[in-house]
């Protein structure tokens, strides 16, 4: 069964092969899959002024934070990986905030 499912793999580069019994795999399934899903995600440069740093706690819990800096001003300058569904959903939230796309996805 093994070797027919490591055939089987080597014909379907996204196939992964993972063993119910050892865990082997596992993670370079679920490495694949992140992968998959963020694609095609944007990042977008975010500056954040310090009455809205609840915007750093969604931008956290929403995407992945690529750099994160605070400047002498106390803006926190953020770049951000998100879905298109969540840059939409931040820029109807905070249409305020400075944004810039960096690198949409083609």
């Amino acid at each position: 069964m093994r070797a027919e499912a490591s055939l089987a793999s080597e014909r379907e580069p996204d196939a992964h092969l993972i063993s119910c019994e050892t865990g082997e795999g596992i993670e370079a399934l679920r490495e694949a899959i992140e992968v998959a899903l963020t694609a095609k995600d944007d990042v977008i440069e975010v500056v954040i002024p310090p009455k809205d740093f609840k915007v750093r706690a969604w931008l956290h819990e929403h995407g992945q934070v690529i750099s994160e800096t605070t400047g002498d001003d106390g803006n926190c300058h953020m770049q951000v990986q998100l879905s298109d569904v969540d840059i939409g959903k931040f820029r109807a939230k905070h249409p305020e905030l400075e944004q810039v796309s960096i690198n949409p996805a083609g």
